[in-house]
């Protein structure tokens, strides 16, 4: 019975021992995997101009007095090309000299040291991509396209860059700009815009790794992009001729300006609806006038109407808005003259005549003594009227009056007059003949 405690005494120490190594053997070798490898922000390389840097962090693990950080190009799986950063002695570190645009494999195992060197390693991390980003700048940025609420911007793509970030926000703006990063390697990019509306864009090249982080490039130099131009609206005429001749082809007209357009396009019809002429210009203030000299519409004497809208330049082409409505006009009627119907008898009058304009309803003659209020004189579908009163007053000798003839036409709902700023003016004498 002695032997069998003997026995059972020295198995249950030899137990115990073995229970106390298995702990011992667990303690050294207690260091685990490295989690939560992470890229963060540190793309500068401050000691070599011209490289670039990655910063990385990790979780910090219990019982690592350092951690072996090691890294290589994307793919290279650790093969010939490895490179070890050393040892960190805190859970984030930043590897300097590397190249732009390119993406790297990192891994980190957490290690106890002997001195400076390493006595036991933990399991390695998981393998994590980091990314530097592309060296080049986009120069080439311009706007492609354009529609009512839609702003299209291309360039060239640049080496090393596998997405865009593109900032703009609305010109004249004090807001900061909205930011947009491309999910791929594009090299064009369209935006949702306000219309009528400029917008100051820039694009930079960036490049992104797995995990999403993105290392953006040096942005490019803004541009000025915009939506299409609005509608036109509220054209209208003012007046035409030139400061001494109603004939000539020069008509003035103001509109709502559009807040984008480059420029204008009109379009003149006749009375019969046939196109007389288009073209485009440039108008800084198209609120206060516009002035349109074109050579074909010298001697119109006609009813017109013109439509106008708002174009974009992109590079060597146009895009433009949609037209406004028809605005109808007529310059003043050709060929206005008067004279003294009785020359011995001015109650007789003063005979206005005028060349008809086509599209014209009737006309109505106006008349005022010297610079005063013009007052109606009468309407006729005929070429001429005589006047015998201004107002509720016969004609007096020696006294000069202005007269106007204005064309009149019924478009839909509207009566549109022919230009209304040219008048000419007549002084009656009486001549006595004695026999």
């Amino acid at each position: 019975m002695k032997n069998f405690f003997k026995v059972a005494k020295v198995s249950l120490m030899i137990m115990m021992c073995a229970l106390f190594l298995g702990i011992g053997i667990k303690a050294e070798a207690a260091l685990g995997k490295v989690a939560g490898v992470t890229q963060i922000a540190d793309d500068v390389d401050e000691k070599n101009p011209g490289k670039y840097a990655v910063g990385i962090q990790w979780t910090a693990l219990p019982g690592a007095e350092a951690y072996l950080v090691e890294y290589c190009e994307s793919g290279k799986n650790f093969i010939g090309t490895t490179y070890q950063y050393g040892l960190a002695a805190k859970n984030s570190v930043v590897i300097p000299g590397l190249s732009g645009g390119m993406s790297y494999d990192v891994k980190v195992s957490a290690v106890t040291l002997a001195g400076k060197e390493i006595a036991d390693q933990g399991a390695p991390s998981d393998v994590v991509d980091v990314v530097t980003a592309p060296s080049g700048t986009v120069t080439t940025l311009k706007q492609s396209g354009a529609q009512a609420k839609k702003v299209t911007v291309s360039w060239t793509k640049i080496p090393g860059a596998n997405v865009y970030d593109i900032g703009y926000k609305k010109y004249g703006s004090t807001a900061k700009a909205q930011y947009v990063t491309t999910p791929n390697d594009v090299s064009s990019y369209s935006f949702s815009a306000a219309a009528d509306t400029n917008y100051i864009v820039d694009v930079a090249a960036a490049r992104k790794s797995s995990k999403g982080y993105v290392a953006y490039g040096t942005g490019s130099q803004p541009i000025l992009a915009s939506s299409l131009p609005k509608k036109i609206t509220k054209v209208k005429f003012l007046t035409s001729g030139s400061s001494s001749d109603p004939k000539a082809g020069i008509v003035d007209f103001s509109w709502n300006p559009s807040n984008a357009a480059d420029g204008y396009e009109y379009a003149i019809y006749g009375n019969n609806g046939k196109k007389l002429t288009s073209k485009s210009i440039t108008a800084t203030n198209p609120k206060q006038r516009v002035t349109i000299n074109n050579g074909k519409l010298k001697n119109a004497n006609q009813f017109m109407k013109i439509k106008v809208r708002g174009y974009l330049k992109l590079g060597k082409k146009k895009v433009y808005g949609p037209y406004s409505d028809y605005c109808w006009f007529a310059k003043y009627p050709m060929s206005v003259k008067g004279s003294i119907v009785n020359k011995s008898n001015i109650a007789d009058g003063y005979k206005i005549s005028w060349k008809k304009m086509k599209g014209a309803k009737n006309y109505t003659v106006y008349i005022a003594i010297g610079n005063g209020k013009m007052k109606k004189a009468g309407t006729t579908k005929g070429s001429s009227f005589v006047i015998k009163k201004c107002g509720s007053a016969p004609l007096a000798t020696y006294t000069t009056y202005r007269y106007r003839v204005v064309a009149n036409k019924k478009a839909g709902k509207k009566t549109v007059k022919s230009d209304t700023t040219w008048s000419s003016t007549f002084k009656l004498t009486t001549t006595y003949y004695y026999y």
